[in-house]
């Protein structure tokens, strides 16, 4: 993916691969901005990457985050794998954890971002935040 990421980009950018629950490897204060889509629910912690990019965004440099959202529909499926994935999404490590606007929003704001814009689409969650 990062590959095509490369080939594909219509502006000079930088695409590197990273152990996202290790401490980042940018310096503090070093981004603009940060992108982490579909990330954040396969962590074991995810205050603590949330807390890394706080670290690595500059003074007004922005977040944006989204996660799988929290909704019927996976618990309703017909697909009983997603249904066993929302129904213990709290209770078994490695499973994908869910979330919606209000606990994507606090968890955010909890690790010192404030959330300018929070938006459900169908099956995810977004939250814009700023340092």
């Amino acid at each position: 993916m990062v590959e095509v990421a490369r080939t594909r980009a219509a502006v000079d950018a930088t695409f590197d691969v990273y152990d996202v629950s290790a401490p980042l490897r940018f310096a503090d204060a070093s981004l603009g901005g940060v992108l982490a889509i579909l990330v954040l629910q396969h962590l074991p912690h995810p205050a603590a990457f949330i807390v890394e990019i706080r670290h690595c965004l500059r003074p007004g440099g922005h977040l944006l985050i989204t996660a799988p959202a929290r909704d019927s529909m996976a618990r309703t499926s017909q697909n009983l794998y997603w249904r066993l994935r929302a129904a213990c999404y709290h209770l078994v490590p490695g499973v994908v954890r869910f979330y919606d606007t209000t606990s994507l929003t606090r968890l955010v704001e909890d690790q010192g971002l404030t959330v300018l814009e929070c938006k459900v689409q169908p099956g995810r969650v977004s939250v814009l935040a700023r340092s």
